[in-house]
């Protein structure tokens, strides 16, 4: 992932036969491997090829069945979670070890909420409460990948407030500048942006739109001015 090298081939089935092997590595290495991934520049290939090697169930295995968790497709075009997870490392623009976890685990929590509509009701597939969930979920897989206490509060925030910005501007001055003064609040806006730009919107004809981005806009520009 640092280097962009491919594996070589029987390599890639040796790792494969024996990733239970994994489970004696100790937390701290893999945390510092897979946070090695999260500030290279191929996040989504190594996070991927993590996942295709059968080595991020023995990891994460909160992960295992986001391949199989839908999305509605007029809000995300690009598929099921893990799609979008891998995509929004793909988008990642920033080094930030923090910022890229936070990435990596923020829709966690939606295999675990998922509610899918009654036929013919109109209704779409909803996620209530994943972000609270998700933050659980989260805090709880940094633990055990033996993070600092600070890294744990700040990502398990994060991933809470993730869906903030649909009412930020909603909300009483008073509270927004709250959420605005808050010294981890530029970090959340970059995964504002980073979630907006993997979450890929369409028409029902299947038309891409461009992604929404006018809250970031308006909270970039408050925060900046402040």
């Amino acid at each position: 992932s640092q280097l962009g090298f491919d594996i070589e081939p029987e390599s890639l089935r040796a790792i494969e036969k024996n990733k239970k092997l994994i489970k004696e590595i100790s937390e701290e290495r893999i945390h510092d491997e897979i946070t090695k991934i999260l500030v290279s520049d191929r996040k989504r290939q190594g996070i991927d090829l993590l996942e295709k090697t059968g080595l991020l169930h023995f990891i994460i295995p909160e992960f295992d069945d986001a391949k199989n968790t839908p999305q509605p497709k007029n809000m995300h075009f690009e598929g099921d979670v893990w799609s979008h997870t891998l995509l929004g490392l793909e988008k990642s623009r920033t080094a930030d070890p923090v910022i890229n976890w936070a990435i990596l685990l923020h829709d966690v929590g939606k295999t675990f909420t998922v509610q899918m509509p009654e036929e013919g009701s109109g209704d779409r597939i909803r996620f209530n409460g994943h972000d609270s969930e998700g933050a659980k979920i989260a805090a709880k897989i940094l633990r055990r990948l033996k993070f600092s206490n600070e890294e744990v509060s700040t990502i398990e925030w994060m991933i809470k407030f993730h869906m903030l910005f649909s009412n930020l501007f909603k909300m009483r001055e008073a509270r927004r500048v709250m959420y605005l003064a808050d010294p981890r609040f530029p970090k959340l806006l970059e995964l504002f942006w980073t979630d907006a730009n993997s979450s890929v919107r369409s028409t029902p004809s299947g038309r891409v739109l461009p992604p929404e981005l006018s809250a970031y806009n308006r909270a970039k520009r408050i925060l900046e001015a402040e």
